[in-house]
């Protein structure tokens, strides 16, 4: 009995020192566990949080996959997001070192701002890059918001802003967050815009209305626009440049872009492709289109102003054989161009639209005015050689040998200050305005001259019925007294 008592005792013992062992990994689990990389920083997750900011793509994909931050090939193709961890080592050691955890910290800090104080939280960086894209390409719109984000909400001011009002159709998302919040979200805008003006940013003074001009010249000069993205320092060349003269008139009526492209050529250039960029986005149903045939299609159009008047009333004309065929100087030139004929014929309306775009670029700025122009057409009526010279060759009325050599366009120029200042200002674009509009005035003449010479016929054939009639008359006449004659006296 004494030793069954012994055994259940002992029994009852290893069962209480069973139940206690068997508590200790719950006390284990209670203690906080380690985090895999204690050594990253707020400054190092604010810093790439901004980076992100204006990458949303980039965010998209490592927030599904963090170890593409450790695949070469893939850091290989995103070259901007090489160049930030090339400038932000303890990003790129951390990151690196534990990729997800990162990520997770980073989306912590990013959520951050959806906490309370923040009126809209549901607005995404995604919706924040569509939006700014969308204003650097519509400087004047980004200002006028920026000013008084309110207008977003009052239906007259977007009517009157047809490119806002089409953009925030196709982008619901955008149009409900700032019109639920316009003044938070043209405040997350600012400072998704003002990222780029963070460290790492060698010009951090360059404007959209800058980059919108300089991409508005370079839209009509694509040979200019090539060399510079080849190689931006030519800006800086001056030779080169004494060789562009319309560039050389751009940069002196806009110092803002000539000191900020001639500050950081490579990087301005950049900033520039990116603004151009913006045009080959989501909603842009034909991205392949270049300056290059544009600017080709645009001289065709010049000289051939019916057929760009049925191709702007009808752009699907273009996909008509019949009419092609009825054009032989179109289809002659599509033949020569196959650029142009694969883009208008894939997209004939945007492709237009994108045309039309680049013909009114010529008519920037405002100040060149159909009087100035007329009367240098004028001059040139009865100064062929001269005309014939600067058609070839605009930038001849800088050269002051060529002015010099010819009396006249020297007279001319000093008696007429405004065509002077205008023609010298941008010679490229002057000149086939007055080629244009010599080609109409050819054109009512040949029609004047048709009418002319109908009138003369129909006067002829007038002439020849009166003088049939007058004859035929006299012969009655000649008739008549015979016969009078004749009955006057028998004999």
């Amino acid at each position: 009995m004494g030793n069954l008592r012994k055994h259940l005792h002992s029994a009852i013992l290893l069962w209480g020192l069973s139940l206690g062992l068997g508590s200790l990994p719950v006390v284990a689990q209670q203690v906080p566990q380690q985090t895999p990389n204690p050594d990253i920083t707020r400054q190092e997750l604010a810093n790439f949080d901004r980076f992100l900011d204006t990458h949303p793509e980039i965010a998209k994909q490592l927030q599904a996959n963090p170890s593409l931050i450790n695949n070469a090939e893939w850091m290989e193709n995103h070259p901007d997001l090489r160049a930030f961890l090339a400038s932000h080592p303890g990003v790129r050691e951390e990151i690196q070192e534990t990729p997800r955890f990162f990520m997770e910290r980073e989306r912590r800090f990013e959520n951050s701002e959806s906490r309370p104080g923040n009126p809209n939280p549901d607005i995404t960086r995604q919706e924040l890059a569509n939006f700014d894209r969308f204003l650097d390409t519509h400087p004047e719109i980004a200002k006028q918001l920026q000013a008084n984000p309110s207008l977003i909400n009052n239906p007259e001011w977007v009517e009157n802003h047809p490119d806002l009002r089409a953009f925030l159709a196709s982008h619901p998302g955008v149009r409900e967050e700032i019109q639920e919040t316009p003044r938070f979200f043209m405040q997350r805008e600012q400072r998704f815009e003002n990222n780029e003006n963070r460290p790492g940013n060698p010009n951090p003074d360059i404007t959209r209305q800058e980059l919108a001009n300089f991409d508005r010249f370079l839209d009509t000069h694509p040979e200019i626009a090539k060399q510079l993205q080849a190689n931006p320092s030519l800006i800086n060349n001056p030779e080169w440049v004494e060789n562009h003269p319309d560039l050389r008139a751009f940069l002196a009526s806009h110092p803002g872009v000539r000191e900020e492209i001639q500050e950081t050529p490579r990087f301005f250039m950049q900033r520039e492709r990116r603004f151009e960029n913006t045009e080959n986005r989501p909603g842009n149903p034909n991205p392949d289109i270049t300056r290059q045939e544009l600017a080709n299609f645009d001289r065709f159009l010049d000289t051939h102003p019916e057929i760009a008047k049925q191709l702007q009333a009808n752009p699907s004309l273009i996909n008509n054989p019949e009419w092609v065929e009825n054009h032989p100087d179109l289809r002659a030139f599509l033949a020569s161009h196959p650029g142009v004929r694969e883009e208008i014929r894939e997209t004939p309306r945007y492709f237009m639209q994108r045309e039309q775009r680049f013909e009114s670029t010529e008519n920037r700025p405002a100040d060149l005015s159909t009087r100035e122009v007329e009367t240098f057409d004028r001059f040139l009526d009865h100064h062929k050689d001269i005309a014939k010279e600067l058609r070839q060759n605009p930038a001849l009325v800088n050269d002051p040998e060529f002015v010099k050599k010819h009396k006249d366009l020297r007279s001319f120029l000093k008696n007429h200050p405004e065509v002077r200042e205008e023609v010298r200002e941008n010679p490229s674009r002057f000149m086939p305005r007055e080629a244009r509009l010599e080609r109409h005035d050819v054109g009512k003449d040949r029609d004047a001259h048709r009418n002319d010479n109908h009138g003369k016929k129909d006067n002829h054939g007038k002439k020849n019925d009166h003088h049939k009639k007058d004859k035929k008359d006299k012969h009655k006449t000649k008739i008549e007294e015979k016969e009078s004659l004749k009955a006057n006296h028998p004999q």
